[in-house]
């Protein structure tokens, strides 16, 4: 039989008095990866349930930047700004 998981609280503790200097939130995708890491992710109210699930899964800023999220991005920029004066 496995030992019962401890409070977060007491996990979160011990962690942070074995690393003291680690950070525990990154912002944007900076930082380094640790299964200890919390990330933080803007989400607005304007996004659909397509980028809710990518930034809630922690892959929004890897699709985004990626060749086929660029592209994406490109093409869709004239549909967006439809109407806009130039600057």
């Amino acid at each position: 039989m496995t030992s019962p998981v401890p409070p977060i609280g007491t996990q979160v503790s011990r962690l942070a008095a074995q690393s003291p200097d680690a950070p525990a939130v990154t912002c944007e995708g900076r930082g380094h990866w640790d299964p200890y890491e919390l990330r933080r992710e803007s989400v607005d109210p304007l996004d659909g349930r397509v980028l809710f699930a990518l930034k809630s899964r922690g892959v929004f800023w890897k699709v985004r930047d990626s060749f086929a999220g660029r592209a994406m991005r490109a093409l869709a920029r004239p549909v967006r700004h439809r109407g806009r004066p130039a600057s």
